[in-house]
This record gives C-alpha cells, structure tokens and sequence, in this order.
C-alpha cells in the first residue's frame, strides 16, 4: 500500500532538516518504536554499506485485531542537497508477519520561515497480518502519521 502525507511547520525549511540529522531520535517519534540502536559491523553485514545508516528497530503496534511485536532493521540513506532520506525497513514477527517496504521524507521550503516536511511509503504486509489488516491500514497509518507530527514538532 502506497501512502503519502504533507505536514506543514512554521520553522524553516534549513532548521527542520538539521533537526532531523539525529535517526535515532527520528525513529524514535514513529509511534511504537520500543527501541532503536544502531546496527552493529558483523550483523548481517549492514553496518558496512556506503553512505547507509543501519538500525536495529524494535516496534510494537495494532492493526484491529491483530497485535504485531516486531523486529527488523532500518537501512536509511541521506541526500542533505536534496533534504531528504529515505529508508528501507524489514520487520517481522513471528506471530503475526512481516512488514517491509520504503519511505521517504523530504523537507521542502514554503516560504522563509515555512516549510512542509513531505512524507512517502510503500508498504508491504506479509502473512496473517495481510490477511487481517488492509482494511483498517488507512485508518491506522493516518493515525500514526498524526502522532508522528506531533512527536517530531515535540522534538524541534
């Protein structure tokens, strides 16, 4: 399921971007993030790949009925010209599934001391959790993106 959000700041668009060069405190706004370290040379290789940042991502959420407690990485990849990033996740959870797919953020001007910061994914449910969920992950994925403004504009 493709999704995309744009979520208007009253800071400009050089403040917002420098505020967001912390992942892990990044990671940290998505609702149900539990934890996030960074990954570590010697795990699956990732930590070793040029210009990408990988994590260790633990998160937790509901999709209805369906609980998913899952654990993955996160693959993020920085373009401070174009200000933005964009991530690859895979998480999974034994119980309930997978989750994988990409996003993508972009702080974009809208003014001097305005900006909008432009959000993108592509998301895959895989398993019992596809099954369940698609029709209520609109509703849910709204609701995340709403709390993950606020967390973010907490954090600037």
């Amino acid at each position: 399921m493709k999704f995309s959000y744009s979520i208007p700041y009253d800071r400009p668009a050089a403040e917002v971007w420098e505020s967001l060069q912390d992942t892990e405190r990044l990671i940290r706004c998505i609702p149900g993030c539990e934890d996030v370290e960074p990954a570590r040379a010697g795990t699956d290789g990732a930590a070793t790949e040029q210009d990408v940042e990988v994590y260790r991502v633990r998160m937790t959420t509901g999709l209805g009925p369906v609980r998913l407690r899952a654990t993955g990485t996160a693959r993020v990849r920085r373009d401070p010209a174009g200000r933005s990033m964009t991530a690859e996740i895979s998480l999974s959870d034994p119980r309930a599934g997978s989750v994988y797919g990409s996003m993508g953020l972009e702080v974009r001007a809208a003014g001097e001391s305005h900006c909008e910061l432009a959000l993108a994914a592509d998301i895959v449910l895989a398993s019992k959790i596809g099954e369940f969920a698609q029709p209520i992950l609109r509703h849910k994925a709204d609701l995340t993106v709403r709390e993950f403004a606020r967390n973010l504009i907490g954090t600037l």
